[in-house]
Parts: structure tokens; sequence; C-alpha cells
């Protein structure tokens, strides 16, 4: 168990020095600063109108973050990936 927990917190500390997840994490912030971007989010979570949408994606702050948020889940999905083969191995009914 014990060398499980250390590959975990070595994954962690893999993915913290990840120059996407770096990125992400500082895009995420700059968005949260532009009022202007945070607003017009907002608005479009409520009310999923298409103009606010379009007008999102002019902002290249956010399109960059979108980009990186896919390649992100990419990650994601390969270590889901991954984890999904061990625990199917590990199983004791199968």
């Amino acid at each position: 168990m014990n060398e499980l927990l250390d590959k975990l917190d070595n994954l962690k500390k893999e993915l913290d020095k990840n120059k996407n997840i770096i990125r992400i994490r500082q895009l995420n912030e700059f968005i949260y600063q532009d009022k202007e971007l945070f607003t017009l989010i907002k608005k479009y979570q409520e009310t999923k109108n298409i103009q606010l949408k379009e007008k999102i994606f002019e902002n290249t702050t956010f399109r960059e973050y979108k980009q990186l948020e896919n390649e992100v889940n990419l990650i994601i999905l390969t270590i889901r990936q991954e984890l999904k083969k061990i625990s199917d191995r590990g199983s004791c009914g199968r």
C-alpha cells in the first residue's frame, strides 16, 4: 500500500511540474481577475446565449485556456485508463 501511495505522490509531483497544468492554473487566475470576461462567462452559464459564447471565445486568454483544458483532460483520461487496468488486475472476483 505504501508503494502505491508513493507512486501517487510521484504522479502528483510530476503533474505539478507539467507545463500545461502550470499554464492552465495561470490562465484560470487571469480569467477570474478579468471582471468583464468572468461576468460574460457567468451570464452565459445562466442563459446559454450564443452571442455571449461567441464574445467569450473572442478572448485569446479564454481560447488558450480551453485548448489546454482539452489537453489536461486527455492526461486525466490516460491516468484513469491506467488505474482501471491496475484495479481490474487486482480484483478478487475476476
